[in-house]
């Protein structure tokens, strides 16, 4: 990490839906933010999931 970012860090529940099936997701997001000349920008961003050792059927929702 360098010197000038700030380390934030949240906790989320998020729900996918759909016809056939509902997934329910929980964990924790940190975001590394750095101050640039153009403004604050995000050089980090790490997603833990709570059940991290279970099986992921998509990912796609995090990116």
């Amino acid at each position: 990490m360098k010197g000038s970012d700030h380390v934030v860090e949240a906790n989320f529940i998020l729900v996918e839906y759909a016809l056939t099936r509902r997934e329910v997701w929980a964990g924790r997001t940190r975001y590394h933010l750095r101050a640039t000349p153009d403004g604050i920008r995000m050089s980090l961003k790490l997603v833990n999931l709570l059940d991290q050792d279970g099986e992921v059927p998509s990912m796609g929702f995090l990116i």
